[in-house]
C-alpha cells in the first residue's frame, strides 16, 4: 500500500480493484465504526464479487480483545455479509496478536475465505495479482 492512501484514507479501491483496509495509528471504536460505514459505500460502487486487503495496525489486539466490542464488530461484519458477497480476504501486518483477533471477528461472521499473512507481498499474491 502507498504510503500516500495509508495516510488520507481509510478504505480505498487499488488500481487492481482490490479493496483496501488501514485503520491508520491508534484508532479508536469510532474509528472502526467509521471504517465499517466506508467499506459499505465502497462496496456499493464495486462491480463484482471483491477481494479485500486489511492493513492491520500493530497493537490493535488488546483494543479488539474487548469482548463487548468484538461482538460488536461480529454484528456488524455479519450484516455486511449478508448484504455483499465477497471473494477474499488476506490480513497482514501488525503483530500476530492484532492479525489473529482481526481474521477471528471476520471468521466468526461467517466469512471463511480468509489468510493471515507477515507482509503485503505474500498478501496481495494470494489474492491472485
Amino acid at each position: 500500500m502507498s504510503e500516500e492512501n495509508k495516510e488520507k484514507k481509510m478504505v480505498w479501491v487499488d488500481d487492481k480493484g482490490i479493496i483496501c483496509l488501514n485503520l491508520g495509528e491508534k484508532p479508536s471504536e469510532e474509528d472502526i465504526y467509521k471504517l465499517l460505514d466506508e467499506l459499505l459505500r465502497v462496496f456499493g460502487e464495486s462491480k463484482r464479487k471483491p477481494k479485500i486487503l486489511i492493513y492491520v495496525i500493530p497493537y490493535l489486539g488488546p483494543m479488539l480483545s474487548n469482548m463487548e466490542l468484538r461482538e460488536k464488530l461480529i454484528d456488524e461484519a455479519k450484516a455486511i455479509l449478508a448484504e455483499n458477497e465477497l471473494d477474499k480476504v488476506a490480513v497482514f501486518g501488525g503483530d500476530a496478536v492484532s492479525r489473529t483477533i482481526t481474521s477471528f471477528i471476520i471468521r466468526m461472521s461467517g466469512f471463511g475465505n480468509i489468510e493471515v499473512f507477515d507482509n503485503e507481498e505474500k498478501a496481495r499474491e494470494w489474492l491472485g495479482e
